[in-house]
């Protein structure tokens, strides 16, 4: 998420919010973790827990740890190698939103990825609405063609420079795939500018980049 300097308020350094799958905060600091990086001035990042996408034609880690039950569900189910996976929430049983892998191209190369899962998505809208909220120069939209479609590679440079709005790593850095073809940009996006009232009404009628 980007935020520019001139706006109301300074960005020192990328920040990292992260949570994991059961919308608990990695470490505790006024209910998220903050890390501290020196690659930019610019950005608010967000840390979201998930296995990964991964080259449809390879190998993937999806039968350690995700389960389909015969009711056709799928459950996240984390390897005894890790323990509890840092879970905090009693009893918590994770789903991703979607019970079958989804497919899709990113960066080139196309790619498959479980969901993310409800809990996530739910946590991920309102930390959405409310750091638009708080930094007015972010923009509430993701970055798109000229056909109002997902943009799925790193930005050109100037377009990157100038981009005021919600973005994934792979907008960024070539290397990067992440968040992955399963995440569901319209959902955060569209919920988001529900709680922002008439300013993501009015963004979400200039979705270009």
């Amino acid at each position: 998420m980007f935020q520019d300097p001139a706006g109301c308020a300074r960005v020192e350094r990328a920040f990292h919010a992260g949570r994991g799958r059961d919308n608990l905060p990695d470490v505790g600091f006024e209910g998220a973790r903050l890390a501290r990086h020196h690659s930019n001035t610019r950005s608010v990042g967000i840390e979201i827990a998930n296995i990964g996408a991964y080259d449809v034609d390879g190998k993937n880690p999806f039968a350690e740890w995700y389960q389909e039950t015969p009711d056709g569900q799928t459950t996240l189910t984390i390897p005894t190698l890790f323990g509890d996976g840092g879970i905090r929430t009693p009893g918590f049983i994770g789903h991703p939103a979607r019970p079958k892998p989804v497919t899709g191209n990113i960066q080139g190369r196309d790619l498959t990825q479980y969901d993310f899962t409800p809990q996530q998505y739910d946590a991920l809208i309102k930390l959405t609405a409310a750091l638009c909220k708080i930094f007015p120069k972010i923009k509430c939209k993701y970055p798109v063609d000229a056909s109002d479609k997902l943009i799925t590679q790193k930005l050109p440079d100037d377009q990157l420079a100038r981009y005021q709005g919600i973005l994934g790593h792979y907008h960024i850095q070539t290397d990067k795939v992440d968040p992955g073809p399963a995440f569901q940009w319209d959902l955060v996006i569209g919920e988001a500018r529900k709680r922002l009232g008439n300013r993501g009404l009015s963004e979400g009628l200039t979705r270009r980049a």
